[in-house]
């Protein structure tokens, strides 16, 4: 066996316990969140096409868990550097070659890191069957089988060794005598603040800027999405690089301006390696990027798709849905006879009205307008939707005479019912009229459906409408179908809404992909299913809601009354509210490994530096210097490149954010708690300068005062 083996397994116990413990405990934890990564997409969409369709919301949750490993990884490589590097520069001046220090520095490094990649691969082995078998807190079951194969898991192993083994041995490549014989003499090479550290960060800045203008095809935009997480990665890269230049900077004007003796030793530390000092905070930068996006993801889809659930849970109003239980529990066999024609079973009525939080009901009724497509933006709806269009589209029947036509939701009510379906989004609406039709648009002009807003600058006043019956046509009564036979609907013929429209006054920026984008009196469309052969009108396609206020005790008092009929209730988006509930927890999650994480980087590294600055601070002490200064100064420190590197973090991440809200319709834009977040980064960062402080105190010796 080669004696340089020996050497490097001598060398990695010299390190110490910390460098050790932070080694092999890091890669673990690196195992651990790499395997957990390549587990999750499969295990929440075991569907491969629907995890190519989420595919942003998939590199997201594999970015949370991949990228801080990464950094991890990294940086607990380079734990005790300047000690290291001294050492295999001593190794050269005693006539080493270059290759076989690079063969020391890897077995030092490489044996350290295999037992920790081990050791977080059997610790996944352990958590995985947990997980599948009983969910995580918040998210429930996995729908698919939530595990890594057995290429994967060696794969993590070797490559996360193989990552460690070249952090390890970065300083080795350096052939120059002169930068050897330099490193041996002193801790560390100062690498220089080189004018082009801010390039790549204001190419990856200009290029979402640039993105903001740039018109966006809903119908493809991924290059958009992919440009954005491209700019993204680059910017985090730039933002590790700009850091130090501008901790530099302003650590010298703070020096020059300030009169106050921490500060000077705080600064001055910063100045002497303020590489050093921003690589201690490279890893938050990347976690808060990452946590902004996550939350931003997060509450635009609250904004948009559960908007109703979330109101339902809290302030209200909800939608409540009445179902019989004619077979034992499937809620979906029959609604009960409230439907009947006129109106409520007037004895159901009279009880749901005196229940304590009902406001009204709300009938549920399956219509669209069938609006022509512009020509100049699109030749065909999405594949998906109730398309009823040009056969040349997606084989589907046209059942009017434009071409291609989107079937966007409309409402056959009164303008009483309306009102209740509007405020279920806090709208409400004026210039309603119970005998004309209209259209409903926002209060800037523009539609309240997402698909109408984003393809229309204006809908046209005559529309042709279809309903969808909830019951049994009779028989007669010709349905219309897609070539498919499936879709059945019952055109209702045109309407003409002579100009007149229904504006629904509220936030400017709700828009969603239920709300309609037109009103048909109850009583025209009653009329109207008469003239085809539907005796019974309405009731054919009527389902009826209750309204009531938020919370879980109107719902549980309307389901006493619906008891006394032996009917049972439930809001509408209690699933949605569970989906919901389950993609919080998931974006929480993953937004807490960031930015925990990144946090135990810059504790490690700040750690690290700490104990490798004692004799400096054991000089300092025994020159007379007080110790509450030294603690100001080492707060200083680790606090001022942290500070720097969050608030270019959260601005760069707060412009992506709108760059990913232009790809997502408009529903919403993209924000995030910034208040919660800034306290956590915050209270994080001033922990971990607080837990340094100790390490700064050295005891003075006779010998230490004799070397220095």
């Amino acid at each position: 066996m080669s004696p340089l083996i020996p050497l490097g397994l001598k060398l990695a116990r010299a390190g110490g316990r910390f460098r050790i413990l932070a080694i092999a405990a890091g890669t673990a934890l690196s195992a651990l969140l790499l395997l957990t990564g390549l587990a999750l997409p499969t295990a929440m969409q075991p569907d491969p096409i629907l995890r190519q369709g989420n595919w942003l919301i998939n590199s997201l949750v594999l970015a949370a868990v991949i990228i801080p490993a990464a950094i991890l990884l990294i940086v607990v490589g380079r734990l005790s550097s300047g000690i290291r590097d001294q050492r295999l520069a001593a190794l050269r001046l005693i006539g080493v070659t270059p290759k076989q220090a690079r063969t020391v520095a890897a077995v030092e490094n490489g044996v350290l890191a295999l037992a920790g990649a081990v050791a977080g691969f059997l610790l996944f082995a352990v958590i995985a069957p947990l997980l599948q078998r009983f969910g995580l807190p918040g998210f429930g079951h996995f729908p698919g089988q939530f595990a890594t194969t057995l290429l994967q898991n060696l794969g993590s192993i070797v490559a996360l060794t193989a990552i460690s083994i070249a952090v390890g041995t970065s300083a080795t490549w350096d052939h120059s005598a002169a930068k050897t014989a330099k490193t041996a003499k002193t801790a560390r090479t100062q690498p220089s603040l080189a004018w082009w550290r801010p390039i790549l960060f204001l190419a990856a800045l200009a290029t979402l800027i640039v993105l903001q203008f740039i018109p966006v095809n809903l119908d493809n935009p991924g290059p958009i999405g992919i440009t954005w997480l491209v700019a993204t990665a680059i910017g985090t890269i730039g933002i590790a690089l700009l850091t130090p230049f501008l901790t530099n900077g302003i650590a010298s004007f703070w020096g020059r301006r300030s009169g106050s003796l921490a500060v000077r030793l705080g600064v001055r530390a910063i100045q002497a390696d303020a590489v050093s000092s921003a690589r201690v905070v490279a890893g938050l930068a990347v976690a808060v990027v990452i946590t902004v996006t996550l939350l931003g993801l997060l509450a635009s889809i609250a904004d948009s798709g559960f908007r109703r659930a979330l109101r339902a849970v809290g302030a209200g109003p909800q939608q409540i849905l009445i179902w019989e239980d004619s077979d034992g529990g499937d809620e979906a066999t029959a609604y009960p006879e409230v439907a009947l024609l006129g109106g409520l079973n007037p004895d159901a009525a009279t009880s749901f009205q005196q229940t304590p939080g009902v406001i009204g009901f709300l009938p549920v009724r399956g219509a669209n307008a069938l609006i022509p497509v512009p020509t100049d933006t699109e030749t065909c709806p999405w594949s998906g939707e109730l398309a009823i269009t040009d056969p040349q589209c997606h084989g589907n029947l046209a059942l009017v005479a434009s071409d291609v036509a989107w079937p966007l939701p409309s409402f056959i009510g009164t303008c009483q019912e309306l009102t209740n379906l509007l405020a279920l989004d806090k709208l409400t609406a004026t210039g309603c009229d119970d005998n004309q039709p209209a259209l409903i648009l926002g209060a800037d002009g523009q539609a309240l459906n997402a698909i109408g807003r984003v393809y229309y600058s204006a809908l046209p006043p005559t529309f042709d409408a279809v309903m969808t019956p909830f019951t049994a046509v009779p028989p007669g009564v010709a349905l219309v179908t897609d070539t498919a036979g499936n879709n059945p609907v019952l055109p209702l013929g045109t309407f003409d809404t002579h100009g007149r429209v229904i504006t629904a006054l509220g936030s400017s920026d709700l828009v969603g992909q239920t709300l309609p984008v037109a009103f048909i009196p109850a009583a025209l469309a009653n009329q109207r299913l008469v003239d085809l052969g539907v005796l019974s009108g309405l009731e054919i396609g009527t389902r009826w809601d209750i309204i009531a206020d938020g919370g879980t005790i109107p719902l549980a008092a309307v389901n006493q009354t619906a008891a006394q009929f032996g009917w049972h209730a439930e809001t509408v988006t209690s699933e949605e509210y569970r989906i919901f509930a389950a993609f919080r927890a998931m974006m929480y999650g993953l937004s807490g490994i960031a930015l925990a994480v990144s946090l135990i980087t810059v504790a490690l590294t700040a750690t690290d530096r700490a104990i490798e600055r004692r004799r400096n601070v054991a000089r300092q002490i025994a020159i007379g210097v007080p110790m509450r200064v030294l603690t100001i100064g080492q707060l200083i420190q680790v606090i001022l490149p942290a500070v720097i590197a969050s608030a270019i973090a959260l601005g760069f991440s707060a412009l992506g954010l709108r760059v990913v809200s232009r790809t997502m319709l408009n529903i919403a834009a993209y924000t995030a708690p910034w208040g919660a977040l800034i306290g956590i980064i915050a209270s994080g960062i001033l922990i971990v300068a607080l837990a340094t402080v100790p390490l700064t105190r050295t005891k003075i010796t006779p010998e230490l005062l004799r070397r220095e």
